[in-house]
């Protein structure tokens, strides 16, 4: 059973301790989170989750927690799909702490059949339509070649869809006699749709996203 305890006010709890029959007493106090963008605007009047639990914000971005006085904990804090953030707070009375959250990259993949082709004859291309997600700015791209000959037309991933060796900007080239496979990390705007060209390019090939992918150096951009 469980028991509240009310002074002045104020709620208590019971706990139980090693000696039998003595009470000791906590008081429950609460504290303050301020919830921002990583602009600083207050994330006002939206549902955020605190430790997967659902709370809705004021118009000034703030929520109410309470627990035991003098409790040290971390929180974690989601917004949306992107924003998260960890705060580290200590229950005392009238504690305040702003939260900056961070926006992320849901991480998230697709595999392009559409360059499965080749040809002895012809440089003819195929597009893909790639939608970069938000927040996204560099996607990792990789392949193999769908079939190795030397008068096999050689693979080609890049922007140009004309009917020719190279062009515009090419993300990978596989030659029919070496390049058996790429990996190659290319710089995007979030939010834009691309279309992508390539032959010759096995139907397994990838194009993923990812907070770490995010941080890579790029090999060329788009």
């Amino acid at each position: 059973m469980r028991y509240k305890i009310m002074v002045k006010g104020a709620a208590y709890k019971a706990a139980k301790t090693a000696k039998l029959y003595t009470a000791q007493i906590y008081r429950a106090v609460s504290i303050k989170l301020i919830i921002t963008l990583p602009d600083g605007s207050p994330v006002s009047g939206q549902q955020i989750t605190v430790d997967g639990a659902n709370y809705e914000t004021d118009s000034a971005g703030q929520i109410t927690l309470t627990d035991d006085m003098g409790l040290s904990a971390r929180h974690h804090i989601t917004y949306s799909t992107t924003y998260t953030a960890d705060v580290d707070v200590t229950y005392v009375a009238d504690a305040s702490y702003t939260v900056a959250l961070e926006e992320h990259v849901t991480a998230g993949s697709v595999t392009v059949s559409e360059w499965a082709f080749s040809s002895t004859s012809s440089y003819a291309k195929k597009p893909y339509t790639l939608v970069v997600p938000p927040v996204v700015t560099v996607v990792k791209m990789t392949g193999s070649k769908y079939r190795s000959s030397t008068k096999i037309k050689a693979g080609y991933v890049g922007t140009n869809g004309e009917a020719i060796p190279h062009g515009d900007v090419e993300i990978a080239y596989l030659a029919p006699y070496s390049g058996s496979s790429f990996e190659k990390y290319v710089g995007v705007t979030p939010g834009e749709t691309y279309t992508i060209y390539g032959r010759n390019v096995a139907a397994d090939a990838t194009i993923e996203w990812s907070d770490e992918i995010n941080t890579h150096a790029v090999d060329v951009t788009i």
